[in-house]
C-alpha cells in the first residue's frame, strides 16, 4: 500500500478545519451553558474565542479574561459586549 503525505496532511487539515468550525458555531449557540463559554475562551481558533466573547451569556470573568485577546476580533466583540455593562 502506497501513502500519499500530502493527502494526509490535506484530511488532517479538513478535520481540524471543520473542527474548529462546529466548536464555533456551538460557541454562538443560544444553548451553550456559561461553564461551557469558559472552557471555550481557551481554545486556540480566534474564530471560536470571538463566539465566545460574542455570545450574549459569557460570564464576565470569561470576557475580562477575553480582553487582552492577541487577535482583534475577539478584543472587538469583547468591546461590544462590554460597552454597555456598569464598571
Amino acid at each position: 500500500m502506497i501513502r500519499d503525505d500530502r493527502q494526509t496532511v490535506d484530511v488532517r487539515a479538513r478535520l481540524a478545519n471543520e473542527r474548529w468550525l462546529a466548536l464555533a458555531r456551538r460557541a454562538a449557540a443560544p444553548d451553550t451553558p456559561p461553564v461551557e463559554l469558559a472552557r471555550l475562551a481557551g481554545h486556540h481558533s480566534f474564530a471560536v474565542r470571538a463566539a465566545v466573547a460574542a455570545h450574549p451569556s459569557c460570564p464576565r470573568e470569561t470576557l475580562e479574561s477575553l480582553a487582552d485577546d492577541a487577535s482583534l476580533a475577539v478584543r472587538s466583540a469583547v468591546r461590544r459586549r462590554t460597552a454597555w455593562l456598569p464598571g
